[in-house]
């Protein structure tokens, strides 16, 4: 038996013989001192957090030209401005972010979830802005199934003549 042991096998800590080292139970000696910190220089008076630094600067005034008038408002004002023109005008980029947003902000509108059936105004603007879309993609390779399905859902019976009728 080593010197520091008891007949029971605890070990000999110090003086005192009642206590065992173990899994969980570091030596009297190694463990935190009483009223001294464990991190003594800790955390920076006056380090800002990201979240803190980037509302900062979105909240910034600053000054831009926008259709040649100088225009001053905050970083998040104008970036949200230039987001929604470019949207606007047709970037499709910029108008999935706007609508991610959207939904973000405001969420999903519940009342219409159920809703599934468009007015003949709407299928007919969705069926022209399809068929753009589909005009304004390039050719790949096996493409040509795609342009068919396209071509043959033109000659399809238009949404305001009603669903099952034929032509």
């Amino acid at each position: 038996m080593a010197q520091d042991e008891e007949p029971d096998g605890k070990k000999v800590v110090g003086k005192r013989r009642d206590y065992e080292v173990g899994y969980g139970k570091p030596p009297k000696h190694s463990q935190f001192q009483k009223n001294q910190s464990g991190n003594p220089t800790g955390k920076q008076k006056g380090t800002k957090s990201l979240k803190t630094l980037l509302a900062k600067e979105l909240g910034t005034r600053m000054t831009i030209g926008i259709n040649g008038k100088q225009v001053t408002a905050s970083r998040q004002q104008l970036m949200l401005q230039t987001l929604t023109a470019r949207a606007a005008a047709g970037d499709l980029r910029a108008a999935r972010v706007v609508l991610d947003l959207i939904q973000n902000v405001f969420g999903f509108d519940e009342a219409n979830a159920g809703r599934t059936t468009l007015s003949a105004q709407d299928q007919q603007l969705l069926d022209s802005l399809l068929a753009d879309f589909g005009r304004a993609l390039p050719q790949a390779e096996g493409s040509d199934q795609v342009q068919e399905e396209a071509d043959s859902a033109d000659n399809e019976p238009d949404a305001a003549d009603g669903p099952g009728e034929a032509p």
